[in-house]
């Protein structure tokens, strides 16, 4: 939840601000204690930092579930554990959105996991928090009444853990784009500028983008590269770039504000996301409808994205030669790119994601 960046929490606002303006009434419940009240209305925080949040969450839920049709859960694990205890305990109907996989995303991040998410899904030798986490996420959909994920790509993951198939609906994510960034220019016509968008995090292919765009130079002295967002990879990125003299072609702009990000993407002459794992990623759909050109890896649920939108280009995740070759080839034929048609803009127009969000949640409740 605001004023946590990305796509999750830019999701669940416009969610409730889209029902609030339909006569529904929504109850936001959120386990940032720091949450932007001022997003939406009837907004609940906890106070606490420790693991007590999750207990006072839990007291929260259980009274303010009273008179709820059903709970809608922003995740499995976190959020969807208590909720799903609540839901069970109150005898209400339970949803939860699944948007990537936690357990693999921990396992990375802290407890030394290197599989890929899709080498994840088969393997139980890990260490016992990452299994007690895979262990949450199977139980947890497996006892949902329904399971909304953003993806066929992500349908798959979470067939593989128990979930019914017939309980799972696939709800494409939706982006809204603000009339004056659209209609922004495109960027410096003196540079050929790539922008990448993403939380810092080893998975998201930084390093390797930095390393292709460096060996690109020796072609094209005009290329550029912005990178916006931040992470715990930032200084060694900005260390990286110290170190190959990339100063002057390579901006880490850091964490920017929704607006200010998707100028810089609107203005850019290409979009890449060199990404591990994406269930289906929203910046790229940003990107897309931005009318900026997209590169993405072959991971998750980018190649289905790009199939969709009959635009971009696939390239093999983090591997330096396709990743050079797919640049240069964009570079050579920037003059003939596709881009997304009408049909596309309307498969991830907001109102139509609402629109099918809010009949899975009415169709859950009178089943």
């Amino acid at each position: 939840f605001p004023p946590q960046a990305g796509g999750p929490a830019t999701y669940a606002v416009a969610l409730a601000n889209a029902l609030h303006t339909q006569g529904d009434e929504v109850r936001i419940l959120s386990l940032n204690p720091d949450g932007d009240t001022t997003k939406t209305r009837n907004v609940h925080h906890v106070t606490r930092r420790n693991m007590l949040r999750y207990i006072e969450y839990f007291f929260m839920l259980w009274k303010r579930a009273v008179g709820a049709d059903l709970i809608y859960a922003m995740g499995p694990v976190n959020a969807g554990l208590p909720a799903m205890i609540v839901a069970k305990l109150r005898r209400k109907k339970f949803i939860v959105k699944v948007v990537g996989d936690y357990a693999w995303e921990q396992g990375t991040q802290r407890f030394g996991v290197l599989d890929g998410i899709d080498a994840f899904q088969g393997k139980s030798t890990y260490r016992f928090q990452v299994r007690i986490f895979k262990w949450i996420e199977s139980f947890v959909v497996r006892h949902a009444d329904h399971v909304i994920v953003p993806s066929q790509y992500l349908k798959k993951i979470v067939t593989g853990w128990g979930a019914w198939e017939k309980h799972i609906s696939v709800v494409y994510n939706s982006v809204e784009i603000p009339q004056e960034v659209e209609r922004r220019a495109q960027g410096d016509p003196d540079a050929f500028t790539l922008i990448s968008v993403a939380r810092l995090v080893p998975w998201k292919g930084m390093h390797m983008l930095i390393d292709v765009v460096h060996a690109l130079q020796e072609e094209y002295s005009n290329i550029r590269l912005n990178i916006v967002g931040d992470g715990p990879i930032f200084a060694d990125l900005k260390r990286k770039t110290e170190e190959l003299k990339l100063t002057e072609t390579v901006q880490l702009l850091g964490s920017l504000p929704r607006e200010e990000t998707l100028s810089h993407i609107a203005s850019a002459d290409c979009f890449i996301l060199n990404s591990g794992y994406e269930g289906l990623s929203h910046v790229l759909l940003e990107a897309m409808m931005l009318g900026t050109y997209v590169l993405a890896s072959d991971k998750g649920g980018n190649p289905e994205l790009i199939s969709m939108a009959n635009s971009g280009r696939i390239f093999a995740y983090n591997d330096h030669a396709s990743l050079k070759a797919t640049i240069r080839e964009m570079i050579v034929h920037k003059d003939s790119l596709t881009y997304p048609d009408s049909d596309f803009h309307k498969t991830f127009a907001f109102d139509h994601m609402i629109a099918q969000t809010r009949k899975t949640l009415q169709d859950v409740c009178n089943s």
